[in-house]
């Protein structure tokens, strides 16, 4: 059952999927009181609708990077590209998403070496 996080009647918050992660949000974002730690007045945290962007899976299986023509890109961003994968399979949390990335970039860095 998925919790978030209100003010009156109000959702402040997505959809979270447990309610230890909605109380996690509130702590990070600062809501709650140092001293109690309890929320602060107003704010509450209960069950809510499933967000339909919150519970959506990605469709790993038939995800693709996009295809760029490495031809007509100079060695500088080449190595731009790499970096950039390199950044976002660091934060992604999906194996074969990172692994995807990771080629990604191991690829634009082969090109750049072969590139003048």
């Amino acid at each position: 059952m998925p919790y978030a996080l209100f003010e009156d009647d109000d959702q402040l918050s997505r959809a979270f999927p447990t309610e230890k992660a909605c109380w996690d949000h509130a702590e990070h974002a600062g809501l709650l009181d140092q001293e109690s730690e309890r929320l602060e007045d107003g704010l509450t945290i209960r069950p809510c609708p499933v967000d339909k962007l919150t519970d959506a899976k990605p469709d790993v299986d038939n995800w693709e990077l996009p295809q760029l023509q490495v031809s007509d890109m100079s060695k500088k961003d080449l190595m731009r590209h790499a970096d950039n994968a390199d950044r976002q399979a660091a934060q992604t949390i999906d194996d074969a998403v990172k692994d995807n990335l990771k080629k990604a970039a191991d690829d634009y860095r082969k090109e750049a070496e072969e590139t003048r």
